[in-house]
């Protein structure tokens, strides 16, 4: 139980970074319905939106890697602040593509 943080973080990273994957290959209907726009090009909105869950995902797996070393409070922490700073430039990142 001792590493379930770390395990837990690394998976929603990897599924995250799975998704993001799928979007790289210009497959717009991998994207939610809610989530969807209608931008003038379906398939560079797609990997874009896909590069942009790729660095969103990269805020889950510093915090697993970093529970590995420090209490699991710190990495929580660490993961919150990540993941508000990460969405954040990645919501501006894609204003640039609608």
């Amino acid at each position: 139980m001792e590493y379930a943080f770390a395990i837990m973080t690394f998976a929603l990273g990897a599924g995250l970074l799975l998704y993001a994957l799928s979007l790289s290959k210009g497959n717009y209907n991998n994207i939610m319905k809610s989530w969807a726009t209608n931008p003038p090009d379906k398939e560079k909105y797609a990997k874009e939106f896909g590069k942009t869950i790729a660095f969103i995902a990269l805020a889950p797996i510093i915090s697993g890697a970093l529970s590995l070393f420090v209490s699991n409070i710190i990495a929580g922490v660490t993961l919150a602040v990540l993941l508000i700073l990460f969405i954040i430039i990645g919501v501006g990142h894609m204003k640039k593509y609608l």
